[in-house]
């Protein structure tokens, strides 16, 4: 609990090997044990890093922004997903992290894009709409927009068009709309206004 602490707070790169090893806690075993003292071997040696994050610009340039990114199938045993999640303000001489998520989904995606869409949703819904009534509060009327970025073409271009014939189930098994997608993250022109925040929110390509 200590390490996971010490990770959300402060060392998002141990998010998700901590997070992993965590699921075995009942059910540990030799491979478990092996992990573990890897984990603490590299921690251990890399007492000097830290987390870093720079303000250069006035309050009125600054705005949210949330990257999303799904491991397809990163758990072998099970074959289900990861989603990661990194929320941040960011101008152009500003990069100060917030937040970040390291979770298994919960249920199996049978496709990379279909992990990306989960992870946009969880990104969306559980981790940017919360942040924006506290920033809408901070930050003047007047800053930019959140921007949403996905380094996953199909899935951007599903967001974009509403459309989605191939995943049909998403609704049943991971109880992701598509069309809540692109009703937040779609054109400008047919967004909803970001669940009554007031604020549209923009989406990007991230390149990896």
């Amino acid at each position: 609990m200590k390490v996971l602490y010490c990770a959300r707070m402060a060392r998002y790169d141990l998010l998700r090997p901590t997070v992993h090893l965590a699921r075995y806690i009942s059910m540990s075993d030799e491979t478990c044990d092996r992990k573990l003292l890897r984990l603490m071997s590299y921690i251990n040696s890399t007492l000097d890093k830290r987390q870093m994050g720079w303000v250069g610009n006035r309050t009125s340039e600054v705005s949210c922004h949330v990257y999303a990114d799904a491991d397809f199938a990163e758990c072998v045993g099970t074959q289900r997903s990861t989603t990661g999640v990194h929320l941040c303000i960011e101008a152009s001489h500003t990069h100060f992290p917030l937040h970040a998520v390291s979770k298994r989904q919960d249920c199996v995606s049978t496709s990379t894009p279909e992990a990306e869409l989960v992870a946009g949703c969880h990104a969306l819904k559980s981790v940017l709409m919360p942040a924006l009534d506290v920033w809408q509060i901070l930050l003047p009327a007047d800053s930019p927009s959140p921007v949403f970025h996905e380094d996953n073409q199909a899935m951007i271009q599903v967001v974009k068009t509403g459309r989605n014939a191939t995943m049909r189930h998403l609704n049943r098994t991971h109880r992701v709309s598509v069309a809540w997608l692109h009703e937040n993250l779609g054109p400008q022109k047919e967004q909803d206004s970001c669940a009554s925040s007031g604020a549209s929110v923009g989406l990007k390509h991230a390149h990896s």
